[in-house]
């Protein structure tokens, strides 16, 4: 899915990021095509704005994960700390 109202990342998630030594590199909104759906084992949905009848039910996993204002670094720190949580259960989870 494009999302035309946020075609780039918020200056304050890409500043907390690279604090964290993540760097992004290309931050440009990508149509996700069939193809792509097809090759996912699993599609992790962590917004209120997704269709959820755009993918598969099996392959959809929602992270209930609130919104946060991009004005506001301690929403943001908290939403970045949720995803955190959900990241290590995903790979607690993940048999290789």
């Amino acid at each position: 899915m494009i999302d035309h109202m946020r075609p780039f990342v918020a200056k304050i998630v890409h500043d907390l990021l690279w604090e964290r030594k993540i760097i992004i590199k290309d931050e440009r909104s990508r149509l996700v095509d069939e193809q792509m759906i097809k090759w996912a084992d699993k599609i992790i949905i962590a917004a209120d704005n997704v269709p959820l009848g755009a993918f598969p039910a099996e392959k959809v996993e929602i992270w209930e994960i609130k919104d946060a204002s991009e004005h506001k670094v301690d929403e943001v720190l908290i939403s970045m700390a949720h995803i955190d949580r959900e990241v290590q259960k995903l790979a607690g989870r993940i048999k290789v």
